[in-house]
Formats: structure tokens, sequence, C-alpha cells
């Protein structure tokens, strides 16, 4: 008979390097997160852009006074 008790032998020596949410990093879903989020920026930019013609018209506004 050993000298250690059940608790003892039931834990593990060392726990398992990464987060212990049981699932593994996926480099393709992060790629594509990515990629979105820079869509979206370039998006944002492109349209106020275009955008910024207009507006300095309808409010005849100069370039600084837009900024």
């Amino acid at each position: 008979m050993s000298s250690a008790t059940s608790e003892q032998r039931a834990m593990p020596a060392h726990s398992p390097p990464g987060p212990s949410l049981g699932r593994r990093s996926n480099p393709w879903l992060t790629l594509i997160a990515v990629a979105i989020g820079l869509f979206m920026v370039n998006l944002d930019t492109s349209v106020v852009s275009i955008a910024n013609s207009e507006i300095g018209r309808d409010l005849n506004a100069s370039t600084a006074d837009l900024q």
C-alpha cells in the first residue's frame, strides 16, 4: 500500500501548456478576422474621402475646414 491518498493520486503532475478551453486556435480564423477588420477600415476611409467633397460643397467649406 502506498502512503499517498486517493486525492493526491488523482491530481496530474503538471498542467498542459496553453489555455484550458479545450479548443486549439485556428490560424485561418485569425487571418479571416484580421482581413475583415482591415477591409472595414479601408471601406470607411474610402467612403469618408468620397463624401468629403460633397460635404464641402454643401457647407461651402474648404479642405482645411473639413479637417
